[in-house]
């Protein structure tokens, strides 16, 4: 094992000593091991505020330390690797008691991935015109969602959370009573230009979403959302996926 290796090894693994090669004091090299710790706790802690604002700092740094030893950064690049917070907290046992902690984690990591993603330029009306005036073809037609398009299914109010604190200038009296924080929620993440939009998505939009993702043509994934969602209006879906910028190329099914 290299010189470097062994660093990183011991920096990582706080049962290791120092590398022999480097000549430094366990004391020493405890100096470097904190210095990292503390930087990936500030990465997750200042990746997820509204986790931190819920949960406080103490109980946020908790658990950011706890991911940090079971799970640490295997990318350098600290947008992706604060990624997995989310995913940690899904199955550490302490944080079962907390379980909207979860998905409002899910929520701020999907923002996060969404601010980051590569651009592209929805279409617009104009563009979709045609389509609109032959529905059999519009019903073939594949489509490709944008990038930044983020979507899931929180099993908690995990949108009127964050939305509460993302309003508020002061997280520390935000008022949460009357959200009911059983009450499940889609959330929709978008970024059509420069600024990131999290709202609450309408029914049967995750559905729709999921199957075009999958590469569904647009009837057979609208055919999907009416099933996750009976009654709702296909003319209103679609028109929502258009004013939200999620589509941004359309193609000819066979």
């Amino acid at each position: 094992m290299s010189a470097l290796a062994d660093f990183a090894l011991a920096l990582r693994d706080p049962t290791q000593p120092p590398p022999v090669a480097l000549g430094a004091t366990a004391a020493r090299f405890d100096v470097h091991r904190n210095t990292r710790m503390c930087a990936l706790l500030d990465a997750l802690a200042d990746s997820y505020p509204v986790s931190r604002a819920l949960v406080g700092d103490e109980c946020l740094r908790g658990l950011a330390r706890a991911c940090v030893l079971h799970a640490p950064p295997r990318t350098p690049v600290m947008t992706e690797y604060v990624q997995v917070f989310p995913a940690f907290i899904a199955r550490f046992a302490p944080a079962q008691s907390m379980p909207w902690l979860h998905d409002v984690a899910t929520l701020e990591a999907l923002r996060l991935a969404s601010a980051h993603a590569a651009d592209a330029v929805p279409l617009g009306t104009d563009a979709l015109a045609p389509w609109l005036h032959t529905p059999d073809a519009l019903a073939r037609a594949r489509v490709q969602l944008h990038p930044a398009a983020r979507w899931f299914r929180a099993r908690h109010a995990a949108h009127a959370l964050w939305s509460a604190h993302a309003t508020h200038d002061d997280p520390a009296h935000v008022d949460l009573s009357g959200i009911d924080v059983g009450l499940a929620e889609d959330v929709l993440i978008t970024r059509p230009w420069l600024d990131v939009v999290v709202s609450r998505a309408s029914p049967g939009l995750c559905a729709l979403l999921d199957a075009l993702a999958a590469g569904d043509a647009l009837g057979e994934a609208m055919a999907c959302a009416l099933t996750d969602a009976p009654g709702v209006d296909p003319a209103h879906l679609f028109s929502t996926v258009i004013t939200s910028g999620l589509l941004v190329a359309i193609a000819p099914g066979p």
